[in-house]
């Protein structure tokens, strides 16, 4: 959504799947938060000094992120992401990320900026609200998000409900796949 606002021309479909943006923060605790961020970056970059991470067996990382994300994934999802997400070093699997994004202050960015970059927005957006989904604001500012899009520069902004939790599109794929593919077909 952020990348949409700023480069308005380089975006031509936009899909959310369940968060609309980034959450947003109060400019009078950017010290804080600025704060927090420094320390947690350089925790990460002394570990990442000290050497690799400890690796883990499979079942190990799938218990791990299927628990910190509250059962929203599922083994078949860690499958899923774990082709891309961890690679085999001996003794085990690490996460191929990098660490230091653990401290990124991607979400940074007060609401006014978010719903002035959403205003800019050129692209056709498709927002799939999951009925289980966390909202970390109120429903009421989360769609405020969605009129500050439609009052904009985007051609077409729909918003669709349907059931699961956070990481539907990958538990349940079929609740979305079909809407996703309509709106690649029919919004051009």
């Amino acid at each position: 959504m952020v990348y949409s606002g700023i480069f308005p021309d380089r975006v031509e479909k936009l899909i959310c799947l369940d968060l609309i943006r980034a959450t947003p923060t109060r400019t009078e605790t950017v010290d804080l938060r600025l704060r927090k961020t420094v320390k947690k970056l350089l925790q990460l970059e002394k570990a990442i000094i000290a050497g690799p991470e400890k690796p883990m067996s499979y079942e190990e990382a799938v218990e791990k992120t299927v628990s910190g994300t509250l059962g929203s994934l599922d083994e078949k999802a860690c499958d899923i992401l774990f082709k891309r997400g961890l690679k085999k070093v001996d003794g085990g699997f690490v996460y191929s990320r990098d660490r230091r994004l653990l401290a990124a202050p991607l979400s940074f960015i007060p609401k006014k900026d978010q719903l002035i970059l959403a205003q800019k927005v050129l692209a056709d957006v498709l927002i799939i609200k999951y009925s289980d989904g966390p909202y970390f604001e109120s429903v009421e500012e989360y769609l405020e998000h969605v009129e500050a899009l439609k009052s904009g520069k985007a051609k077409i902004v729909k918003y669709v409900s349907v059931p699961g939790k956070h990481h539907a599109h990958l538990t349940n794929p079929e609740n979305v796949a079909s809407i996703i593919a309509d709106f690649f077909t029919n919004s051009k």
